[in-house]
């Protein structure tokens, strides 16, 4: 392939790759969506109380604390979720699905380094009780894809539908 030729493919393969992240984001968008959207379901459907003992245990916050994120945690799940899978306000909510994961990190890498077991994370309240190790895992890879919706220009979101196509900065 000569230079001319390779000169007019490169802008079509951008524009096959910015396609590509386009739908990869819209999944990373339904796959955070889904999964926030569960988590926060799981820990309403107990009584606040129960979730609130589970992030006692992490020993970071107090009781009263731990109270009040147990009461408010499951709620803003669902906000970021279903505003993550509609795709409005999508830079601010992706923004704090990244932020969410990262504090999840920090508490359960927190649990590691200073040697506490807990045989469940509470990430999903009763319904589910994934090892704090493999939470690390699948918060990083959740991290990795808010970062990709961040990125990568909307497709498929309200934010276009209700004129908000600066929410890129465009």
């Amino acid at each position: 392939m000569d230079k001319e030729t390779e000169v007019k493919s490169s802008p079509e393969k951008r524009a096959s790759s910015s396609k590509a992240f386009r739908f990869i984001s819209v999944f990373a968008r339904l796959l955070i969506g889904i999964i926030l959207i569960v988590a926060g379901v799981s820990k309403l459907a107990a009584p606040k109380e129960e979730f609130a003992l589970i992030i006692e245990a992490y020993n970071l916050v107090s009781p009263s604390t731990a109270l009040t994120l147990a009461t408010f945690l499951p709620w803003l799940e669902l906000l970021i979720g279903y505003s993550l899978l509609t795709g409005y306000l999508l830079r601010l909510f992706t923004v704090a699905s990244g932020i969410l994961f990262i504090a999840f990190d920090f508490a359960l890498f927190s649990l590691k380094i200073r040697g506490i077991e807990l045989p469940s994370c509470g990430c999903f309240g009763a319904s589910f009780h994934p090892e704090p190790k493999i939470m690390i895992g699948v918060d990083f890879v959740l991290i990795i894809l808010s970062l990709i919706i961040f990125k990568v220009q909307p497709i498929w979101a309200l934010d276009l539908w209700a004129g908000k196509r600066n929410n890129h900065g465009e």
